[in-house]
């Protein structure tokens, strides 16, 4: 899988898009667009609040992000997680947090680029090609 996301990183380079999300135009200088930039910027603040709540912070604070509510458990397929292999999702075009899900859901719901359109697509192909196809088609319509 790891393969595969690499060749697609390298073909959007090759285009002149970001490596990242593959829309925009890497900023001036640097080899993310501007909204991949922020959001690893925030990422890693929030992954540091997390594992020391209390540290103290040099420089500007980004605003406060409300937060869901963590439950111990991933959102999608209700796997057991500690805040610390939690990942808090949210939503790229509103930046509105979503909820907390376990790094695999994560992962799944970006190489979807959140898009109900391309989690359906892959929900009928897998219909298709499986036994209960009837159960999932019965679901989408």
């Amino acid at each position: 899988m790891r393969k595969a996301m690499a060749k697609v990183r390298d073909k959007w380079r090759k285009q002149g898009l970001c490596p990242s999300c593959g829309k925009g135009a890497p900023a001036p200088h640097r080899t993310l667009c501007t909204r991949c930039l922020e959001a690893r910027r925030v990422n890693a603040q929030v992954l540091a609040d997390k594992l020391n709540p209390n540290r103290q912070r040099l420089g500007p604070r980004l605003p406060e992000i409300p937060k869901p509510e963590f439950k111990g458990v991933c959102e999608i397929c209700s796997k057991d997680i500690t805040l610390r292999q939690a990942h808090l999702d949210h939503d790229h075009k509103t930046g509105k947090s979503r909820g907390w899900l376990c790094p695999n859901c994560n992962i799944g719901l970006g190489f979807f680029r959140d898009s109900i359109e391309n989690l359906k697509a892959a929900i009928a192909y897998l219909a298709r090609s499986t036994v209960v196809g009837s159960a999932i088609d019965a679901y989408l319509k």
